[in-house]
């Protein structure tokens, strides 16, 4: 009897999934509580496919700029204090790995993962029902405009043979929108790649087509 197993979320993450566990052979039912799938965040997401920007946020300094963040309006922290154990553990769990030891080794792990999914990804793409979901292999640039940014973005550098150091002449010259700019320098990532979102709903249909059943409760 094939083994049936039920994935919550229709998203690009939830499809995938249900994607991923036919190919193994299972059938999936799908509960997703819109009335179509990829219709949250999955449809207008930026789509990027980025492998090799994987730092974690736990680094040195950081419990000092997470201060700072709560005490700003447009804070991209926000953190409701409670007494709660398991909370407090966690933070004072958090602030042990704000070490650039215990990050560096993190980011590595988390490269080889990054690495690993584009690698499914590729075989994923090999299969003609998929369509190609718009996936590009374009590249990512990242401009900086202070020195100290410059710096940081260079520190984070995961593999030095498929990302470019450029200057300010470098990455102007790169991408020419950018002259008369105010930045100091970039990094350019090669092997970055895109992909719609929304299209990757193309997924259950691929699934269908695969012989197996993908029951999908609520998005349609």
């Amino acid at each position: 009897m094939k083994q049936r197993v039920t994935v919550i979320g229709g998203g690009v993450v939830g499809l995938a999934t249900a994607y991923a566990l036919v190919r193994e052979g299972r059938s999936v039912d799908l509960i997703e509580a819109r009335d179509s799938l990829a219709s949250a965040t999955s449809f207008a997401n930026g789509g990027q496919l980025s492998y090799r920007y994987v730092a974690p946020l736990a680094d040195a300094g950081v419990p000092w700029q997470a201060l700072g963040w709560l005490l700003q309006g447009e804070s991209p922290l926000r953190l409701r204090l409670r007494l709660d154990p398991a909370q407090w553990r966690w933070l004072l769990a958090f602030t042990l790995a704000c070490r650039r030891s215990v990050n560096r080794r993190n980011a590595e792990q988390l490269l080889e993962l990054a690495l690993r999914s584009q690698a499914v990804l590729g075989q994923w793409r090999e299969d003609q029902n998929l369509g190609d979901f718009n996936w590009r292999r374009n590249g990512k640039l990242v401009a900086f405009r202070s020195e100290r940014a410059f710096a940081h973005g260079r520190a984070q550098l995961t593999d030095p043979a498929s990302q470019r150091v450029l200057a300010a002449a470098e990455l102007r010259a790169l991408e020419p929108a950018l002259e008369g700019a105010p930045f100091v320098g970039g990094v350019f990532t090669a092997d970055e790649e895109v992909g719609d979102c929304h299209s990757a709903s193309a997924w259950r249909h691929c699934c269908a087509l695969r012989g197996n059943a993908v029951s999908c409760l609520g998005g349609q």
